[in-house]
């Protein structure tokens, strides 16, 4: 089992890097009118990217052993995570179809910043500091994850 999640866990990772760099070239290129992208820019995207991915599964984890959800490893799988995250938030599991319709899924997602501290026996309003902007998320899913 541990073998199978080390393949998956990499492939994913490997998908995402490679997702990730497209977008980036993509967007660089169009903007700048060349087909080049500085080596310093794609270095420091990959780290961040790799950073950002890693530290939000780690919490996800963290948040669903805390909760006793079973199968807390699905935080590292994508698609699975969005699963995760309903169990996370006590939502019924049909929710995550929810997370696919546009603009739908921006309402449920706030529902479930609200649930989930809740959940934790933690403020509601915790959901609030996703509103800062860049670091938002990071101290919300921090708060929720360590304390």
């Amino acid at each position: 089992m541990r073998r199978l999640f080390s393949l998956l866990l990499y492939f994913f990772l490997g998908l995402g890097v490679v997702v990730g760099l497209e977008l980036l070239t993509t967007h660089y290129a169009v903007a700048q009118g060349s087909e080049t992208i500085p080596p310093v820019l794609v270095g420091t995207a990959l780290v961040f990217l790799i950073f950002f991915y890693i530290f939000f599964a780690f919490t996800m984890q963290t948040i669903a052993t805390k909760l006793n959800i079973g199968n807390s490893w699905f935080a590292w799988i994508p698609l699975l995570n969005a699963w995760l995250w309903v169990k996370i938030a006590g939502r019924p599991d049909w929710w995550v179809i929810l997370l696919f319709i546009p603009l739908v899924n921006l309402i449920i997602s706030i529902i479930m910043l609200f649930d989930v501290p809740a959940r934790l026996n933690k403020p509601s309003l915790l959901a609030l500091l996703c509103l800062i902007p860049g670091f938002g998320i990071f101290i919300y899913l921090g708060i929720l994850a360590f304390t």
